[in-house]
């Protein structure tokens, strides 16, 4: 059964404006080498948007739905890691170099690959994005492989709710809805945390009801299991 559809832009083919087209659906498995998802060849992204579009929904497709954006907290954590990477290349280089083993000429690497890490963790924050698209949920991430899932509602099975020690310090949270379809699951990778729970009780209706409180007129839900 189909239950949705993925737009997968590789690193190097995103610059030709270039994409792959795969049905996420039960039954195929999305990591075979043969890709039996595909249904299209790698062409221009007007016109995998145009052929999913018309499978989809001609008059409302949810890839035409604009995209929430991620807050500023999820670009620092990026920012961080690609920092903390870096200082810890350059750690093992210079105890390397103590020991005589390298030359000092290779502490250059970590200094001229620091821009280029902060560079990746910009092009990481803006491919982030989330919405409900009427019965879909469309979810993009990526930097090497920048992939945009429009996956049906009443087809996922569980909802997950993720909050890391950093991620608590920032306010942020990943929502994962899993599937039976395609590669199981499907991130909204560092949401805002005060929109997490909402997002999660659409994205899967009915699955987070009975771990919910609601409290007077005003809902107030929290997760209680």
């Amino acid at each position: 059964r189909i239950r949705g559809y993925q737009l997968s832009q590789p690193f190097f083919w995103r610059w030709l404006g270039v994409t792959d087209t795969y049905v996420i659906t039960t039954g195929l498995n999305l990591w075979s080498m043969n890709q039996p998802a595909a249904i299209l060849p790698r062409v221009p992204w007007r016109v995998a948007h145009r052929a999913t579009s018309a499978i989809l929904a001609p008059e409302a497709s949810p890839f035409d739905a604009e995209l929430t954006k991620h807050p500023r907290a999820a670009l620092r954590r990026r920012l961080w890691w690609a920092t903390a990477s870096t200082l810890a290349i350059a750690a093992i280089l210079s105890a390397l170099s103590l020991e005589g083993a390298i030359g000092v000429a290779w502490l250059w690497i970590p200094a001229a690959c620091w821009p280029i890490a902060l560079g990746g963790a910009v092009v990481a924050y803006r491919a982030l994005g989330h919405v409900i698209a009427g019965p879909y949920v469309v979810l993009r991430s990526g930097l090497m492989n920048r992939s945009t899932e429009a996956l049906q509602r009443n087809a996922v099975s569980t909802i997950a709710i993720r909050e890391s020690l950093f991620q608590r310090r920032l306010g942020l949270r990943t929502v994962t809805t899993m599937s039976a379809a395609g590669y199981g699951s499907y991130a909204a990778l560092d949401m805002d945390a005060s929109q997490s729970l909402t997002f999660a009780t659409q994205a899967a209706p009915g699955i987070l009801d009975e771990f919910l409180d609601h409290a007077g007129d005003a809902t107030h839900s929290s997760l209680s299991a």
